[in-house]
This record gives C-alpha cells, sequence and structure tokens, in this order.
C-alpha cells in the first residue's frame, strides 16, 4: 500500500531541551490511597502526555508554585520512597516532600548522575576555582553577593552570543509564580531561584561536538544554550537518572560512567518492580515506581536478586533503548511516548530489526558504515536497531545523492503499539535527532510519491541556512521521514545538498522504499 496524502505537522520553535534524547515511558497505575478520584481529563494533576499524576499535597503547591511544567517537566513517576524519602521524578528535576517542606534532589552529586558525558553530549565538569569562590549561606550580605557571584559566573554573553544564563535564573520561578495571590518581596526570588537551580559549578564551555551548544553547570542543573535558536534551557536530567535506573532510553556513554553505580538497572518496567540486584541503597522502594497513575496492576514479582555491581557474575548493564541525539525539543513536552508494557508480554519482539536498515549498497560510490553509530536495543514492547551511512563530502558526492544515510527500525510488539511508536518518531521529525549539522529554516517533505513507503508516512526537511538562504546558493538540507508498515516503524535521514541530483525528497522515499521491501519479504 502506497500513501497517498499525508502532510508533516508545522514547525513548533525550538524551546524546551532533551538529553539523550530520552524517551518517558507512558501509562497508568493504581493511584496512592486518599488520593483524589475524579475522571483525567478534570484533574488538574493528571498530566496524559506521561500518564502521571501528582498526587502528594506539598509537592503539588510547590510544583505550582515554582513555576509548573515550564521549570520541571511533567511527571514521570508515581510518589515512591528515595533516599529515605517520599518523591516523584519530572523531566528536569526530582521533588522530595519531608517534614521540612519539598526540596530538590542535587541531581549531580555522586552517586547519582555526577557525569560529564550523556547521549553524545558533553557537559562540563565541576571546576574547583567556581566552587571556591561561591558566596557563603548566613552571611548578611547572602543575596547580594549570590547575584555578583551569577554576574560573574553566569554571564548573559559569552563569546560573543546572548547566552542569557543570569536572566534564565532569575526568571525561573516569578513572583506570580511564588505568590499566585499577590504579595511577596522581589527580595525573595534569588532564594527561590537557588532552590531550583542552586549556585553555578563550572564556567559555560562549548560541546565540542556542537559548536552551536554552549553549556553552564549549577549544583542542581545545567543550563544549555543553544545558538540556532537563541534560547536557554534546562537539560532533561531527571530523565537521564531515570534511564539508568530502568535500562530504558540508556545512552551507552551513560551506562559505561554508571558500570558501577547501585542504581543501574534496577527496576524492571516488564513487572514494575525492583530492585533487581543487590546493592540498592537503603530507604528506596521501588514497587510501581515507575508504572503510570491510572494503571491498577500490581506490582509483578521479581526474580531472585541477582550479585551487586562489581561482584562476581554481575550482568552487565540493561541494553539501551533509542536515545536521540542530544537536541532541544519543541515545549515542554517529552520526546517520545511509548504505549504502556502488555502486562503478558514476556521478552522482546521475534526478528532481527538489523536486516532491514539502509545498506551500503544503496547509499552510493565510496558509502562507509560508522560502525560506532551502529546500535541496538530492545524491551518487552519493541526490538529495534540503527545504522548511519557517511559519504565524504565532495563536490561529486553532493551531486550524487545524500552524503548522510541514517537508519532505524523497530520492530513492535502488535500494530497497535507500533501505531504510538510510529507518532513518537513522527514528534521527532521536527527536532532532527540524528542531525549533526545546523538546523535552520524548515520546510515540509512530500512524502508521497511513486515509492512504497508502507501504511502511513510523515517527513519534514530543514535547512542548515537560517531562512534557507545560503552561500552561492547552495542550501545543505536535512531531511526525515517515518514510516509504518503493520507492526514495523522505519526512520529515514538524510543530508546533502539541494541540488536535482542531490538530498531530494525522492532519494529519501527510495531508501524507504527499500526498507519496506525488504519487510514485505518476511510479512
Amino acid at each position: 500500500m502506497r500513501v497517498t496524502s499525508l502532510r508533516p505537522t508545522s514547525a513548533a520553535r525550538l524551546l524546551t531541551l532533551m538529553l539523550l534524547t530520552i524517551v518517558v515511558a507512558v501509562g497508568s497505575a493504581l493511584p496512592p490511597a486518599g488520593a483524589v478520584t475524579v475522571s483525567a481529563q478534570q484533574d488538574a494533576r493528571y498530566f496524559a502526555d506521561t500518564g502521571f499524576r501528582i498526587d502528594d499535597e506539598k509537592v503539588w503547591d510547590y510544583f505550582t508554585k515554582r513555576g509548573g511544567k515550564r521549570t520541571f517537566g511533567l511527571p514521570t513517576s508515581r510518589t515512591f520512597q528515595f533516599m529515605g524519602a517520599p518523591t516523584q521524578f519530572f523531566q528536569r528535576h526530582v521533588l522530595q516532600a519531608g517534614s521540612g517542606g519539598v526540596r530538590t534532589l542535587n541531581l549531580l552529586d555522586d552517586g547519582l548522575l555526577s557525569y560529564t558525558t550523556i547521549g553524545g553530549t558533553t557537559l562540563p565538569a565541576i571546576d574547583p576555582s567556581v566552587t571556591a569562590a561561591a558566596p557563603k549561606a548566613g552571611a548578611g550580605s547572602y543575596n547580594a553577593d549570590v547575584s555578583a557571584f551569577l554576574k560573574t559566573y553566569a554571564p548573559d554573553t559569552w563569546e560573543g552570543e546572548p547566552v542569557n544564563f543570569s536572566e534564565t535564573f532569575v526568571g525561573t520561578v516569578t513572583l506570580a509564580d511564588a505568590f499566585p495571590d499577590g504579595g511577596g518581596s522581589a527580595g525573595l526570588l534569588t532564594l527561590l531561584n537557588l532552590e531550583i537551580w542552586g549556585l553555578p559549578t563550572s564556567k559555560p564551555a562549548r560541546d565540542p561536538a556542537n559548536n552551536n551548544f554552549v553549556y553552564l553547570r549549577f549544583q542542581r542543573g545545567v543550563m544549555h544554550y543553544d545558538a540556532s535558536c537563541k534560547c536557554t534551557q534546562g537539560l532533561l536530567l531527571a530523565d537521564a537518572l531515570k534511564a539508568i535506573m530502568t535500562g530504558n532510553n540508556l545512552p551507552d556513554d551513560l551506562a559505561a560512567q554508571a558500570a558501577d553505580s547501585s542504581l543501574l538497572g534496577q527496576y524492571d518496567m516488564g513487572v514494575h518492580n525492583g530492585p533487581l540486584r543487590q546493592g540498592l541503597p537503603a530507604g528506596i522502594e521501588l514497587a510501581n515506581a515507575f508504572r503510570p497513575s491510572l494503571d491498577t496492576a500490581q506490582a509483578g514479582p521479581l526474580p531472585s536478586l541477582q550479585p551487586a555491581v562489581g561482584q562476581v557474575g554481575q550482568p552487565g548493564p540493561p541494553p539501551a533503548v533509542a536515545s536521540p541525539a542530544a537536541r532541544p525539543s519543541a515545549g515542554n513536552e517529552p520526546t517520545g511516548t511509548p504505549s504502556p508494557t502488555p502486562a503478558a508480554a514476556s521478552g522482546p519482539p521475534a526478528g532481527d530489526p538489523k536486516e532491514y536498515l539502509a545498506k551500503i549498497a544503496d547509499a552510493g560510490k565510496g558509502a562507509k558504515e560508522e560502525e560506532k553509530e551502529a546500535k541496538k536495543g530492545s524491551d518487552a514492547q519493541m526490538t529495534w536497531a540503527s545504522n548511519r551511512i557517511e559519504r565524504e563530502r565532495t563536490y561529486t558526492n553532493y551531486h550524487s545523492g545524500p552524503v548522510t544515510i541514517y537508519s532505524k527500525i523497530i520492530i513492535a510488539r502488535d500494530t497497535e503499539t507500533a501505531k504510538k511508536l510510529f507518532e513518537d518518531e513522527k514528534k521527532l521529525n521536527d527536532k532532527f535527532p540524528e542531525a549533526k549539522d545546523k538546523i535552520g529554516g524548515k520546510f515540509e517533505f512530500n512524502t508521497e510519491g511513486d515509492q512504497d513507503v508502507g501504511e502511513e508516512a510523515s517527513g519534514l526537511s530543514a535547512c542548515v541556512a537560517a531562512g534557507c538562504v545560503a552561500k552561492d546558493d547552495d542550501n545543505l538540507i536535512h531531511r526525515r521521514m517515518v514510516f509504518r508498515l503493520q507492526n514495523f516503524v522505519g526512520v529515514v535521514y538524510t543530508f546533502g545538498m539541494s541540488v536535482p541530483e542531490g538530498n531530494t525528497q525522492a532519494y529519501s522515499r527510495l531508501f524507504a522504499e527499500k526498507m519496506v521491501g525488504r519487510i514485505r519479504k518476511d510479512l
């Protein structure tokens, strides 16, 4: 079957930053005792995009008075016991409720997320010269000292770029957020925003893999400036910690750094229970922690505990699931919403997705597959694989098709799951997570044509140059399309010159057609 009339969604302004490109599990779970029982559609505390509800009164009050999802992102867990306190995960932060009120967990502390490379993104390490200059709490001039410290170490302009680090800090929690009924002193805002960010612990640093990205590390978060959209936001660090605990969407570089973490792979998303091995710190109870809030199933039984990390017989880290590159995401929504794991599922779906990927023979003369870019993963609802094929960026190659071809195949457990995964991947078209070059102006990608691209498809194109105006009228073009055929979902990303023999829509559809053809042979 060929697609006849599909159109890509309009491009959204790049505002929210996504790390790992890390996917939030969606579904629902048994509400805790005392939870308000109203329909999800009428419940302001329930967030359908992730399937979780904010049940704790203290956490809800803090969430609403500290900027809501603009500050924290969406909830990605139930309330559960973590590090000795009732805790709820959000996309950017982890909130804990205690007798003294609500606090944000110091995610970047040792034992949690003290790493510097996540999903191909290189973050600045703690700089001792910065921490040594930090103002001391308790001093009568503390507020003024913090403001001066921010001007020095969180500049709004850095190397000619409007990074707006101080401006982002002071604008995170507003007086209207903290005092919705009016009143309140502007002098409190510094302390309120310190609750969210803490103090800077590094100097600004560019990502060595992308000159457009500038990062600044704080005690409780990392700010990310993107020159392509002139926007600054916080990274989704709590999603990265959740990935360590569940193994879902866990990038290889983060898994390697967390290899000796007692939190690694301790939660089973299939049975929604943990721990899976010995050595979990005291004060953590994982049963149903990440089962979405309307799902009434009970936590499944646990296997016998495996040895603790580092002990003989300890298995390797759990398999990583698809993790887009660190790129901005549109709005405050997660980059993907996989369907809930079917209760009866056991093990990943059958089949080898590598068999259906784009091949060297498809790519043209001089094509080479990047071994380090070949990835795979699985969980109870899908198994997937991806590869990246590059050709040298010469005049001849630019005029004989794309110079970059990335492909990905997901085999879902069933067609309904595939449809949801298709929608998740379609949302990523606007972000071009596979791109390694600048994203400029965006425009339509026509999925219609003579090629067989499955039962449904969607795509988007983008220039490197803003407004699609480049030197010598030669535009370098990104193209990304997603297709679905029964329980298979495919992604094709291509990059090359916008010339009749270059990176055309027809070329991208042709790669999709070849992948669809391989799938059809096995159906």
